[in-house]
């Protein structure tokens, strides 16, 4: 994590090499952390990307099932992101700085060496992974809107809505703007 024989920048150089090999250690189970957090993330876009699939064949009974692996894939991306929460706090300790809370970004700033480059990678990573998950979640959105929408319409035809029920002569009737089932019967 840090060059050999010198402290980090944003280390207390008067720290005991016990407080080094702690920061160490925090800082691999962190880099550990935020890499299972990306790997999550990543399996939580492809349920978003089966969900599409599922929406547009209309296969009710695997969008549950999927919205179902989601909620559970929420569940454990909350935990990591509390345990990376903890792991920072617990870095702050050590850390000089301001009082603001200590992020991935600021500590990559404060930190040097291999550890560093490999959080800058793995926060581009589960910034890219984030990005990728809300343009899913909204093209989903959309697509359940649609379907939504187009139900409502058929279900408005079958209850014979005068204001969707179109007229295709002048001398059209009251009831033929009557539901359809009622015109059929």
């Amino acid at each position: 994590m840090f060059r050999k024989g010198k402290m980090p920048r944003g280390i207390d150089d008067k720290e005991s090499p016990a407080a080094e090999t702690s920061v160490n250690q925090i800082t691999q189970n962190l880099i550990r952390v935020v890499a299972r957090e990306a790997e999550h993330l990543d399996s939580l876009l492809q349920l978003l990307t089966h969900q599409q699939r599922f929406l547009v064949e209309g296969n009710v009974a695997a969008v549950e099932d999927n919205t179902q692996q989601q909620e559970r894939s929420i569940g454990i991306s909350r935990e990591l992101e509390a345990e990376r929460r903890r792991l920072l706090d617990e870095l702050a300790e050590h850390v000089d700085g301001s009082a603001q809370a200590l992020t991935l970004s600021r500590l990559t700033d404060v930190l040097s060496g291999t550890y560093a480059a490999r959080l800058k990678e793995l926060r581009r990573t589960l910034l890219s992974i984030t990005k990728n998950i809300q343009r899913t979640r909204q093209k989903n959105e959309m697509l359940i809107n649609r379907s939504l929408f187009h139900i409502g319409e058929t279900m408005r035809l079958w209850a014979g809505c005068a204001a969707t029920a179109p007229a295709y002569s002048p001398d059209t009737t009251t009831k033929s703007n009557a539901a359809l089932v009622n015109r059929i019967g």
